[in-house]
């Protein structure tokens, strides 16, 4: 009995982000499989029509809702909201990345400077409390 080392299948209702095309940034749920290298996906409650896309421009998460083959709006819509889609997709790591990448990307020259006086201020009381752990550490030998 071998432990399954990949859990992010290719199913209907795994929850997954477009990272590519005109709808890029958008999460969608997928709806039904069309073939090995395309879905059909929708996000009704994130913007995202209806539509089929291939696999490469799109990344599964490991959110999957309870819905059934060819669901309509309405019944995704109902899906999303009873299984808290939003509230999870935010606590991804994922979701987490792209907010800090967006955050990253909007800075200004001055909170970049800002972040590495804060950085600095970080490393030098982890390094401080480090050496004062190490005295201490002599002194017992």
């Amino acid at each position: 009995e071998g432990i399954m080392v990949y859990n992010r299948f290719v199913e209907i209702g795994r929850v997954c982000y477009v990272r590519y095309g005109k709808e890029e940034g958008k999460v969608g749920v997928i709806i039904e499989v069309v073939d090995h290298n395309k879905v059909q996906v929708a996000g009704p409650t994130t913007g995202l029509k209806r539509q089929i896309m291939p696999l490469n421009w799109l990344t599964l998460t490991n959110i999957k809702l309870t819905i059934g083959r060819g669901a309509r709006s309405k019944s995704l819509t109902k899906a999303a909201t009873d299984q808290k889609l939003e509230e999870s997709w935010q606590k991804t790591g994922l979701c987490k990345r792209l907010n800090s990448q967006k955050t990253r990307r909007n800075m200004t020259d001055f909170d970049r400077f800002k972040l590495k006086v804060a950085q600095r201020k970080k490393t030098e009381t982890v390094n401080k409390a480090f050496r004062q752990l190490k005295r201490e550490a002599n002194k017992k030998k």
